[in-house]
């Protein structure tokens, strides 16, 4: 193994990747898109072409097949999303701590100084 950082992605999907995880409100409106399009296969699927669709299983596979996908993709962005804001939290958490604690160091070094 390589003690060298790994480069940034440079393809066009490693961009996209990368943008995702960091921008929090663009991860969320594409999670929340992905969902509006799953539902709307969904519905188109079972409503409005279910006898088209039975009747050709290619398709019918191919459609829900690609609904799944959408699907998933959406649950992968969420389960990403909790973990960063569970990787965020923390790290955020930890900072606090050790801000109050040098505030609480500093306070009693004061009143230990001045009493």
């Amino acid at each position: 193994m390589s003690d060298r950082p790994s480069a940034p992605p440079t393809g066009l999907i490693g961009r996209i990747a990368r943008v995702l995880l960091v921008r929090q409100n663009m991860r969320r409106g594409v999670m929340f898109y992905l969902l509006v399009v799953a539902l709307a296969l969904v519905l188109v699927g079972g409503i409005l072409f279910p006898g088209w669709l039975r009747a050709r299983p290619w398709v019918f596979l191919w459609w829900w097949a690609s609904c799944s996908a959408v699907t998933l993709l959406a649950m992968f962005l969420a389960i990403a999303d909790l973990l960063i804001l569970r990787v965020t939290e923390r790290a955020n958490r930890r900072m606090l701590v050790t801000r109050i604690e040098k505030e609480v160091t500093k306070s009693e070094e004061d009143a230990n100084g001045n009493g």
